[in-house]
Order: C-alpha cells, then structure tokens, then sequence
C-alpha cells in the first residue's frame, strides 16, 4: 500500500525513473509471497518506464537496467524458464558489474551458480560460485574500509572535542586567575583606602587634642599669673 501510493504519486508527476523504483519495490513483495506472475508485471511497467526516462535527468539508467534484468531472470529461473532466465541474469551482471554494483552483482552470481547447478553444469556452477565469494569478499573489504574510516573520523572527532574542552578549561582558569586577580587588587586597594581614611581620622583626631591642650594650657597660664 505504502509503495503503491508512492507509485501513484511519481505517475501523476511523470517522475518515469522513480516510478520505476517504486514498481521494483512492488515487484519485489510480489515475488517474496511467491506471485512470480504479479512480480513480472510489476517490472513488465518498470521497463516501460525506465524506456522512457525522465525529460529533464540526464543521469544513467544502468542501476536501474541491472536490477530489472536480475530481478526478471530470478523469476524466470524460479518458473523454470531457464534459457531467458540465463540470458537476463548475465546480462544483469554485466550491467551492474560495469557500473559498479558490488551487492548487486554479487548476488547474480550466486543465483547463476544455482542455475548452472540445477541444469547440471557443475564447472560453471563452481565458476560463478567462485565469482559470488569474490565479491562477497570485496563487499566485506569495503565495509571493513567504511568502519575503519568512521572509526578513524570518529577518533579525531573526539580528539578534537577533548582539546576543545582542554582549551576552555584552560581559557575558564585563566580567566578565573584574572578575575581573582582583579577581586584580590580591588580588596586591597579598597582596605588601603580604608586604612588610609583611618589614619587621617587618627591624625585630625591628635590635632584636635593637641589643640584643645594648648588651649587649656593657655587658660591655666593666664589665671596663675593674676
């Protein structure tokens, strides 16, 4: 149902590529529940479509080609149609093979082996057998490179946070250094100026009591002397 709205949705917008992506996926169901029939049709209207491309992608159609051609030798090897199922999955493997489709062409080689097996072609069977282990081999080489190469990203990517983090706590001290400096100068001179303050208090203080002693000097003075 999923696939069938989408199909819908590329047919009204003409996306002939896409439309043909989705009728793979269709085909695909239909062959899992074992209706080989529905599932030819499904790439029947996929051909069609791939054969008429879209107006304005420039793009390459073999992806595409190669699995249409894989898809329908399965079906025609599973329904006993052996001479057109061998002529679409070698044809298929060609394409997908020249473009670059390792899963692709690794699987059509284990389905050729299991035809050249069933038809009682043991050497040819062993051939292409040897053919679906080399590149199930190149498959798990490249996914072995993809997990190295995320491996070695993610390690400079958390080598690069943890300098990150150790140049913020570092730039945090320093500015943690300066503001300590600043509060402890700031304490200091505001006790200086306190101390300071003080001290002029004090000295007007003993002015004023030398003062007020001269004065009663004075005074004393002037009564012994009448």
């Amino acid at each position: 149902d999923y696939f069938q709205r989408i199909l819908d949705y590329y047919e009204s917008e003409d996306q002939h590529l896409r439309a043909a992506k989705a009728l793979h996926n269709l085909s695909n169901i239909a062959f899992e529940r074992g209706d080989y029939e529905d599932a030819l049709s499904y790439l029947n209207k996929a051909r069609s479509y791939i054969e008429k491309g879209n107006p304005n992608y420039a793009g390459p159609k073999q992806p595409l080609w190669a699995y249409n051609k894989v898809a329908r030798g399965l079906i025609q090897y599973r329904l006993k149609d052996y001479p057109n199922a061998y002529v679409n999955m070698m044809e298929g493997m060609r394409l997908s093979r020249d473009f670059g489709q390792l899963y692709l062409t690794e699987q059509v080689c284990k389905y050729i082996s299991e035809y050249w097996e069933e038809t009682g072609n043991a050497d040819s069977a062993l051939h292409y057998y040897k053919l679906h282990k080399h590149y199930t081999d190149s498959l798990n080489n490249e996914e072995n490179i993809r997990k190295l190469a995320f491996q070695e990203a993610q390690a400079t990517y958390e080598k690069e946070l943890l300098v990150e983090k150790q140049q913020r706590e570092l730039q945090d001290s320093q500015h943690n250094r300066q503001s300590l400096i600043l509060v402890a100068t700031i304490s200091g001179l505001t006790l200086l100026l306190v101390v300071l303050l003080l001290l002029l208090k004090l000295s007007r203080n003993r002015a004023k009591q030398a003062e007020l002693e001269r004065t009663n000097l004075k005074q004393e003075l002037t009564l012994r002397n009448k």
